[in-house]
């Protein structure tokens, strides 16, 4: 690797900023930012804020997970491309980009401007297997290059017996992993202060009001129902409803995905376990998920790796819920555009053992070895 190589990251969250902090040590880096919190965090490191200016940049932002989720408008997607844009043409030139998922406003943007000025990236996402981080150059999930070119993992060597002694170690893992928890309220402050000094601001939505309904939400009790394992049934883990793998990736939002995996059910005369995901937090979208309620289907709690286990099948619209499933050998049903949806047991076993790059998230520490996956990106 080259330590000549200029990247430019984005970072727009304080575990973004400590995983890609690790980078500078093989990397001339430049981190840019629209979080005060961040920015503070990073010093005395080569780090900028995106300020706000009166400017529009004209491009397509209908597609942005912000503009769709509601986090600002599309005029307003325009005038934070500008604000991006103008910082760039200030910082010089970058061989790369490293960008975290790419399909906010801003990553977007770099994602354009990187194009337009023949730039390489590179973009990261969670994987949901541990110690593990999806890297792809053009995108995550189905903008990847994996999901257009899934045949590359049929190049790769793949240790079956090596799989099969890691899936009893997986098995255990997930019984004992812990969730890491989100930053705390006083970094949010932190970053309603830069706002106000004039820092980009890309989720315009009160946060004292979310956090509010966040706390009044934690105390609603869902009618959710102990999981018999005794029957036979299908299991459905439902995805956040403004998740962008929902969004930009499928025709099938939760409510639709039910009525699906309701037919399934039905003509296969099986139970239909249904578990709302526990980050779900629009209690419309949650009143009319339980409204499918049907004798056959049953809205459960309990552990999710149970669920899969135990179930005779697993329908999902792309969650990295059906990779899981598929590990342990289950029949996967994929309604949506899932940048596995085209595995079969051999590219998956490639998928874990070549594709996935070795590094932990958020708390990263890169060393000679783990450095060595950027080769087949030609970095």
């Amino acid at each position: 690797m080259a330590k000549n190589n200029r990247i430019l990251i984005y970072a727009d969250s304080l575990k973004r900023a400590r995983f890609f902090k690790e980078f500078e040590r093989y990397f001339e880096v430049v981190f840019i930012t629209n979080k005060l919190s961040v920015y503070n965090y990073l010093k005395p490191r080569n780090v900028r804020l995106i300020k706000k200016i009166d400017k529009f940049l004209n491009i397509d932002y209908s597609d942005s997970l912000s503009v769709l989720n509601g986090y600002h408008s599309e005029k307003e997607a325009q005038k934070i491309g500008a604000s991006v844009v103008e910082l760039l043409e200030s910082l010089g030139e970058f061989e790369w980009f490293f960008i975290w998922n790419g399909t906010t406003t801003i990553g977007k943007t770099l994602k354009y401007y990187a194009k337009k000025h023949g730039k390489k990236t590179l973009f990261f996402e969670i994987s949901n297997i541990e110690n593990r981080v999806f890297a792809d150059r053009e995108g995550v999930l189905a903008q990847s290059y994996l999901y257009t070119h899934p045949e590359i993992l049929d190049g790769y060597k793949i240790d079956e017996d090596k799989f099969l002694k890691w899936r009893e170690k997986y098995k255990k893992s997930k019984k004992t992993q812990k969730v890491i928890k989100s930053e705390i309220p006083y970094e949010r402050i932190i970053d309603y202060i830069g706002y106000l000094f004039g820092v980009v601001r890309e989720d315009k939505r009160n946060y004292f009001f979310l956090l509010i309904k966040r706390v009044l939400n934690k105390k609603i009790s869902l009618p959710l129902e102990e999981p018999d394992f005794s029957k036979k049934y299908i299991f459905l883990p439902l995805q956040v409803s403004k998740d962008s793998q929902v969004r930009l990736f499928s025709k099938y939002n939760n409510i639709s995905l039910i009525k699906e995996a309701k037919k399934v059910a039905k003509d296969k005369n099986l139970y239909l376990y249904i578990k709302p995901h526990p980050a779900e937090d629009d209690l419309n979208e949650l009143k009319k998920v339980f409204e499918l309620k049907e004798d056959f289907v049953k809205f459960v709690k309990g552990d999710l790796f149970d669920l899969i286990l135990n179930a005779e099948e697993v329908v999902v619209n792309n969650s990295t819920v059906g990779l899981e499933a598929m590990i342990f050998d289950k029949k996967v049903r994929i309604f949506g555009e899932a940048f596995y949806k085209k595995f079969n047991k051999r590219r998956m076993i490639s998928y874990l053992q070549n594709y996935l790059t070795p590094l932990k998230y958020p708390q990263n520490k890169l060393d000679d070895k783990k450095i060595k996956f950027l080769k087949r990106f030609n970095l």
